[in-house]
């Protein structure tokens, strides 16, 4: 059994589900980024998370054909737990579009440590598979988090229907594995207001909501991220 698949070779099974991933789009939908993994034991590809180039979400109905069709992407077996993989589905009707692919691999050694690689690779021209190798842009941690405003609203809005003067910022600070998972966070907050529960209150919900985003890989796992809130009567 391989101790990793080669980096072609997984541009390869993306490839094959590419022009049917490409359908799940239609005239108007933005391109999606898909970040995931290749399971080791199953050879089998599993989306993390999704987005926009713009770092928003996609639809219902497009994530889940996305979702769909991507996991049907397999390599066989290898010895590594995952080998994590982001790629970009272009919509057909973008005038010059251009999709690539990155990818990175981990593996564990068991409590004692763990061993891990990560590199970049780009798929040539390929006109079936929409591939013309320009590497994708895999939205930053930070502006995932940021996506979320209108659960945050809802969460602010708590506060409001105490008070509707409260106004304060929330600063999100967390810590992401090489998979991104969150290994660290907390959730502070600052207000002029003379009752600082409320804001605290704004504080918390925001923590729920962040932890329940698929970051997926990260090239720069470890380093502190810290995302600042602003919330006042009126907008976010």
């Amino acid at each position: 059994m391989r101790e990793r698949p080669s980096e072609r070779g997984l541009a390869r099974a993306i490839e094959r589900v590419m022009a049917d991933a490409r359908q799940c789009l239609r005239s108007g939908d933005p391109s999606v980024m898909v970040a995931g993994a290749f399971d080791g034991v199953s050879g089998m590809y599993r989306v993390a998370r999704t987005a926009t180039w713009s770092g928003g979400i996609p639809s219902a109905a497009v994530d889940t054909c996305v979702r769909a069709v991507s996991e049907r992407a397999h390599v066989r077996a290898f010895r590594v737990p995952s080998a994590a993989y982001a790629f970009t589905v272009v919509n057909g009707d973008a005038s010059g579009a251009t999709a690539g692919m990155s990818s990175s691999s981990s593996g564990s050694t068991g409590a004692a440590g763990s061993t891990g690689s990560s590199g970049s690779s780009s798929v040539g021209s390929n006109p079936g598979g929409g591939f013309h190798g320009t590497p994708s842009v895999v939205p930053s941690p930070a502006s995932l988090v940021r996506a979320h405003g209108e659960s945050y609203q809802r969460c602010y809005e708590q506060a409001l229907d105490r008070d509707h003067t409260v106004a304060g910022t929330v600063r999100v600070r967390m810590l992401l594995d090489g998979a991104g998972v969150i290994t660290r966070l907390a959730c502070d907050s600052e207000s002029d207001h003379p009752d600082p529960t409320l804001m605290q209150i704004v504080s918390r919900c925001v923590e729920q909501h962040v932890r329940t985003i698929h970051f997926g890989p990260q090239v720069d796992p470890g380093s502190e991220i810290v995302v600042p809130l602003t919330f006042h009567p009126g907008g976010r």
